[in-house]
């Protein structure tokens, strides 16, 4: 019965706890308070833990933690230890089992950072799948996932940055890595490397600062254009290796072209 005193020897009864559904905060007559759970053994094993929320069967069923919401079936399900998560979803952070009393992890989306992560925090996944498989028993802290199976494939790393669709899909062991796609396909229409302070376009090498690279054998540009002028081409000649500046007028043509020899 949710909610039912069971009085352990020497033990005592927590307070401001609300539980519906079966099994649901049925430990939480230790030292637990704060507590709500909704839901089939939500929060069933919350013994000492405070302010928790769970809404769903088995949502934060294991945790003894504090300060941690879960909305969804199974979300949070395995956490031990964790504080100041949030978890939205069905299967969000499904398998994260940190003992310890670390957290700070933000989940949306159904099966988000459900990997076996053991002490990471300040993660934010949003989106089905997004960091779904992080799953390193050390740390891997605040990575950032937005989209669908963004970073899915990553399973230890820290301070990375995947935006879009399956952006950074393939990373496995990276950290300080910026990915903005809409598609696994490498390279990413944008890459960076923090720890360098590199940014590449279309290349996953840049060599310096900004590094812009063609699709394939076309041609690496950057136009500059003021107001509703035409803009002016730099770009570097596949087939020549020149590199020509030229102008989009009425008749463009190349303006000026350098050779290796200058």
């Amino acid at each position: 019965k949710a909610g039912t005193p069971i009085f352990p020897p020497g033990g005592h009864i927590g307070s401001e706890n609300t539980g519906i559904g079966y099994e649901a905060l049925s430990s939480s007559v230790f030292s637990g308070h704060g507590n709500t759970a909704v839901g089939h053994q939500a929060l069933k094993e919350v013994a000492g833990g405070t302010d928790n929320t769970a809404v769903g069967a088995w949502a934060l069923q294991n945790t003894n933690g504090s300060n941690n919401t879960a909305v969804g079936a199974k979300a949070g399900r395995d956490m031990i230890g964790g504080i100041d998560n949030t978890f939205l979803g069905a299967d969000a952070a499904l398998f994260y089992n940190t003992w310890f009393p670390e957290g700070h992890n933000t989940a949306v989306g159904r099966l988000s950072l459900a990997g076996g992560l053991g002490t990471g925090q300040y993660n934010t996944a949003i989106g089905e799948q997004a960091g779904g498989t992080l799953t390193t028993v050390g740390n891997s802290d605040r990575n950032t996932f937005l989209g669908t199976q963004s970073g899915y494939s990553l399973t230890a790393g820290s301070n990375n940055v995947f935006l879009g669709y399956r952006a950074g899909y393939n990373e496995i062991n990276t950290s300080n890595k910026l990915y903005i796609a809409n598609s696994e396909t490498n390279p990413p229409l944008i890459y960076g490397d923090f720890s360098a302070g590199n940014v590449g376009i279309n290349t996953i090498t840049p060599a310096h600062n900004l590094h812009l690279a063609g699709q394939g054998v076309n041609n690496a540009e950057l136009d500059i254009q003021s107001g509703s002028n035409n803009y002016w081409g730099i770009y570097h000649d596949n087939a020549t290796e020149e590199l020509r500046f030229w102008n989009n007028d009425a008749n463009p043509k190349n303006v000026l072209s350098l050779d290796n020899n200058g």
